[in-house]
């Protein structure tokens, strides 16, 4: 039964997870819209990757070693995927915040769709698998971050499709060729965000918990090959810059366990505060 005929023909168990997926749905569709078509920074730095991005789908390396040295003083925090992804929409549009936003809510859509489809695998319940979709969507980060042209949906798309073709319940082994594409996809989502490594070490260590070893060698392999290849690339082309701004650079930053929690505190008490007056201590 398909969720449209769960929700005219259902039960009332049937209908109320429906129903509160639809309105969380309706209620994030309308923020992201709304962002989407807003004309100035959401307060994410949005506006910072513009140089970055026009200069890799211009061609150009945006990590090269002298660009944060040198005028326009360019710093490439993200990963080259997402500024492809982004620098297209400025070279086609011009500079507007819209295309980029738009990549992240389809990304976002492409995230719900993989919860959902991982929590059907392993449970084959319908009403888990619209409840771990309605989880998913009314997280606070979600919320506070949908529809901002950021990394963190395209790299969180990438690797949660990478679980999706990698993952199966014990003792179904995933084919092998769904194994090596999902290599490819936790190295897009690194491509994305350079952070986004744990999908992968979830995908190796379930594979192993189920002594699935040829599995998981066969993932372990190419997910180090599609890594490190284009990181010496990247890194010989710019010098060593890649390496120096994707993690020499933010590894100095300061640290506060306390400053994490005054501003965990101060969101929690003023929800709707604006977005310029809130840092993330990390």
């Amino acid at each position: 039964m398909t969720w449209l005929m769960r929700l005219i023909r259902g039960t009332t168990a049937d209908r109320v997870p429906v129903i509160a997926l639809l309105c969380v749905s309706l209620v994030a569709g309308m923020i992201g819209l709304v962002r989407a078509l807003h004309p100035y920074d959401l307060g994410f730095y949005e506006g910072g990757s513009w140089a970055p991005s026009l200069m890799a789908a211009c061609g150009r390396n945006p990590y090269d070693v002298r660009a944060p040295l040198e005028p326009p003083y360019v710093m490439a925090a993200y990963g080259p995927l997402f500024y492809c992804m982004v620098g297209w929409g400025l070279r086609w549009f011009g500079l507007q915040f819209w295309s980029g936003r738009l990549i992240a809510l389809v990304f976002t859509l492409v995230s719900m769709w993989c919860v959902g489809r991982l929590t059907w695998r392993f449970t084959g319940d319908r009403g888990a698998r619209i409840l771990s979709v309605l989880l998913f969507a009314s997280q606070f980060p979600v919320q506070f971050w949908l529809g901002a042209q950021k990394a963190d949906f395209p790299a969180l798309a990438f690797g949660l499709m990478g679980l999706v073709l990698a993952l199966r319940p014990h003792p179904v082994k995933p084919p092998l060729i769904p194994v090596l594409l999902s290599s490819l996809a936790f190295a897009a989502a690194f491509f994305c965000r350079q952070s986004t490594l744990l999908p992968i070490l979830v995908a190796i260590l379930w594979l192993m918990s189920v002594h699935m070893y040829r599995e998981t060698a066969l993932l372990a392999g190419s997910a180090l090959g599609a890594l490190l290849i284009p990181i010496y690339f990247l890194n010989e082309a710019s010098s060593g810059g890649f390496l120096w701004q994707a993690f020499r650079v933010q590894s100095g930053a300061p640290c506060s366990l306390a400053s994490m929690v005054a501003t965990v505190r101060d969101v929690a008490s003023s929800p709707v505060r604006s977005r310029h007056e809130i840092t993330i201590a990390t």
